[in-house]
This record gives C-alpha cells, structure tokens and sequence, in this order.
C-alpha cells in the first residue's frame, strides 16, 4: 500500500510542475497532502497494532501475513 501511495503522490507531483491551471495545482497539491496524511496515519496504525501485539504476547494476522 505504501508503495501505491508514493507512486500516486509522485504522479501528483509531476502533474503539478506541468503547466496546469493554478487551480488545478492546488487541488493536485491538497489530494498529494492528503495522501501523505493517508500514509501517516497508516504508519501509525501499525505501529500501535504491533505495539499491542507485542504487550499481549499474541501475533496479530496482518503481522504474520507479511
């Protein structure tokens, strides 16, 4: 997924440096933004999935299916 996610933004990116509306470039911009949001909050996620896993002894079925 995170892979998908940055292939996205760089397509935003390069549409942006293209010559675009700006209005078009903004809202290239905030999707680009919202995807690293995305990202993050993923990231995070995980993070705290793994977090209780590891406090609970127990290992969770999306730690083990990667």
């Amino acid at each position: 997924m995170d892979k998908k996610i940055d292939d996205a933004i760089g397509i935003l990116a390069d549409k942006i440096r293209q010559q675009v509306k700006p209005d078009d470039a903004m809202k290239f911009s905030q999707a680009a933004l919202n995807l690293a949001h995305v990202k993050a909050t993923l990231q995070a996620n995980r993070l705290a999935e793994n977090e209780r896993t590891e406090a609970s002894g127990v290992k969770s079925k999306r730690a083990s299916a990667s």
